[in-house]
Protein backbone atom coordinates (compact mmCIF):
# COMPACT_ATOMS: atom_id res chain seq x y z
CA UNK A 1 0.00 0.00 0.00
CA UNK A 2 1.12 3.60 -0.71
CA UNK A 3 2.21 5.65 2.41
CA UNK A 4 0.07 8.60 1.39
CA UNK A 5 -2.79 6.34 0.59
CA UNK A 6 -2.18 4.80 3.99
CA UNK A 7 -1.53 8.75 5.57
CA UNK A 8 -5.38 9.68 4.37
CA UNK A 9 -6.66 6.83 5.87
CA UNK A 10 -4.99 7.53 9.28
CA UNK A 11 -5.84 11.20 9.33
CA UNK A 12 -9.41 10.59 8.19
CA UNK A 13 -9.89 8.13 10.98
CA UNK A 14 -8.01 10.87 13.55
CA UNK A 15 -10.52 13.30 11.99
CA UNK A 16 -13.31 11.25 12.85
CA UNK A 17 -12.39 10.29 16.41
CA UNK A 18 -10.93 14.16 17.16
CA UNK A 19 -15.29 15.21 16.39
CA UNK A 20 -16.37 12.88 19.34
CA UNK A 21 -13.99 13.86 21.49
CA UNK A 22 -11.99 10.71 21.42
CA UNK A 23 -8.39 12.93 21.54
CA UNK A 24 -6.21 9.97 23.46
CA UNK A 25 -7.35 8.15 20.14
CA UNK A 26 -6.84 10.64 17.46
CA UNK A 27 -3.29 12.30 18.90
CA UNK A 28 -1.30 8.95 17.69
CA UNK A 29 -2.68 8.60 14.55
CA UNK A 30 -1.80 12.00 13.91
CA UNK A 31 1.76 11.92 15.38
CA UNK A 32 1.93 9.08 12.61
CA UNK A 33 1.09 10.68 10.11
CA UNK A 34 3.32 13.35 10.62
CA UNK A 35 6.15 10.20 10.55
CA UNK A 36 4.81 9.38 7.60
CA UNK A 37 4.79 13.44 5.87
CA UNK A 38 8.26 13.06 6.66
CA UNK A 39 8.69 10.12 4.67
CA UNK A 40 7.07 11.13 1.61
CA UNK A 41 9.16 13.23 -0.87
CA UNK A 42 6.82 13.30 -3.79
CA UNK A 43 5.18 16.67 -3.35
CA UNK A 44 1.41 16.71 -3.79
CA UNK A 45 1.82 13.37 -1.87
CA UNK A 46 -0.96 12.84 0.82
CA UNK A 47 -1.01 15.69 4.15
CA UNK A 48 1.27 17.91 4.68
CA UNK A 49 3.49 18.20 7.63
CA UNK A 50 2.52 21.53 7.97
CA UNK A 51 -1.35 20.68 7.85
CA UNK A 52 -0.98 17.96 10.26
CA UNK A 53 1.02 19.84 13.14
CA UNK A 54 -2.09 22.52 12.02
CA UNK A 55 -4.34 19.48 12.96
CA UNK A 56 -2.51 18.06 16.25
CA UNK A 57 -2.37 22.11 17.26
CA UNK A 58 -6.56 22.09 16.80
CA UNK A 59 -6.76 18.49 18.63
CA UNK A 60 -4.36 19.81 22.02
CA UNK A 61 -6.39 22.48 22.16
CA UNK A 62 -9.64 21.04 21.68
CA UNK A 63 -8.49 18.33 24.57
CA UNK A 64 -7.17 21.69 26.70
CA UNK A 65 -3.78 20.42 26.79
CA UNK A 66 -2.17 24.00 26.77
CA UNK A 67 0.97 22.94 27.54
CA UNK A 68 1.27 20.43 24.17
CA UNK A 69 -1.06 23.16 22.80
CA UNK A 70 2.30 25.24 23.07
CA UNK A 71 4.69 22.64 22.08
CA UNK A 72 3.01 22.29 18.57
CA UNK A 73 2.83 25.79 17.82
CA UNK A 74 6.05 26.78 18.72
CA UNK A 75 6.67 23.46 16.19
CA UNK A 76 4.60 25.30 13.33
CA UNK A 77 6.42 28.55 14.09
CA UNK A 78 10.17 26.60 13.54
CA UNK A 79 8.60 24.83 10.50
CA UNK A 80 7.29 28.31 8.57
CA UNK A 81 11.08 29.76 9.33
CA UNK A 82 12.79 27.07 7.71
CA UNK A 83 12.95 27.24 4.58
CA UNK A 84 15.23 23.72 3.56
CA UNK A 85 12.77 22.02 6.33
CA UNK A 86 9.28 23.40 4.63
CA UNK A 87 10.61 21.88 0.96
CA UNK A 88 11.64 18.16 2.49
CA UNK A 89 8.98 18.49 5.13
CA UNK A 90 11.80 16.91 7.54
CA UNK A 91 12.37 17.49 11.46
CA UNK A 92 9.80 19.95 12.75
CA UNK A 93 8.07 17.36 15.00
CA UNK A 94 11.44 15.78 15.85
CA UNK A 95 13.87 16.80 18.71
CA UNK A 96 16.62 18.81 17.72
CA UNK A 97 20.01 17.22 18.88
Amino acid sequence: EDPAGFQSRLVSFADRLSSQSEFAEAEPLLLEGIEIAQKVTQPGAGHSKRDLLTRLLRLYQAWDKPEKAAECQQKLAEFDKAPAEKATGTDAISPKP
